[in-house]
């Protein structure tokens, strides 16, 4: 918390201050950990805002003026809304603070996103190949492959540079060119299957390959569905955090959190 402002009438007006020129989702979250904090304290916060740099601001070359140079935006209702879920927040992390020894997570995009964690160091010799992701448009080749493209590459393009160029014949290679004045012929595409389904159990240790190899074809496109029936029994059980990161996991991702519980 950066500024806490008396107002006329006793109560106080906390405004957070960040040197970024935009409000991001994490900064909202930032100022409603600081309300609750400040609030069971036993102050009474009237207002909550955040203060950001002004892009529009000109220095006129004497004092800064602090209410032009910023950019104040009052974010209480936004602040009160999230108290609910800052509630299940909270008692995921107190339940992790009491617990013996650290979780057991694997590190992925959210030990770095919005910020870095002050652990990543820590955590972060513990990858594995399965916490590395690859896009679609992404191969991993041996090097004597890509030396071998590469000279062959070169090769192709001082060939191209040293012949002349050669009289464009129309028509499909290893076919007859057309005739001038008849009409191109369209190659009918080929009897299409319409339908494709597919059940079955993947490891979780080839999840990442099957996508790759299997559904990255068809992600951009329409009419690709994926249905999931997800069970998690490990021996000794699965403990109550566990559960509540899994929610907030799949809240994170825009997905239910419904989840079923058997207990003994």
């Amino acid at each position: 918390m950066d500024i806490l402002q008396r107002r006329q009438d006793g109560r106080w007006r906390l405004i957070e201050v960040k040197s970024s020129a935009s409000m991001k989702d994490e900064h909202v979250e930032d100022v409603a950990i600081q309300y609750r904090v400040v609030s069971n304290c036993g102050l009474d916060v009237a207002s909550c805002h955040l203060a950001t740099v002004n892009r529009g601001y000109v220095h006129g070359g004497s004092n800064i003026d602090p209410w032009r140079f910023f950019r104040i935006r009052n974010l209480t209702r936004r602040v009160q809304s999230l108290q609910p879920k800052l509630v299940f927040q909270l008692r995921s992390e107190f339940r992790v603070l009491g617990m013996d020894a650290e979780p057991d997570l694997p590190t992925g995009k959210h030990c770095v996103q919005p910020i870095v964690c002050e652990f990543y160091d820590h955590c972060k010799s513990s990858l594995t190949p399965f916490d590395v992701e690859l896009s679609e448009d992404m191969y991993i080749i041996q090097r004597a492959t890509a030396e071998a493209y590469l000279a062959g590459k070169s090769a192709s393009t001082t060939t191209s540079e040293t012949q002349p160029p050669q009289p464009t014949i129309e028509g499909t290679p290893g076919m007859p060119p057309t005739k001038p004045g008849s009409a191109s012929v369209p190659t009918p595409s080929p009897a299409g299957i319409i339908r494709v389904t597919w059940q079955g159990d993947v490891p979780p240790q080839k999840w990442m390959n099957f996508y790759t190899k299997v559904l990255s074809k068809f992600a951009t496109q329409s009419g690709l569905k994926i249905g999931l029936n997800v069970e998690i029994a490990p021996e000794g059980g699965v403990s109550n955090q566990k559960v509540d990161e899994i929610k907030v996991a799949l809240r994170e991702l825009g997905l239910s959190d419904t989840v079923n519980i058997d207990s003994k």
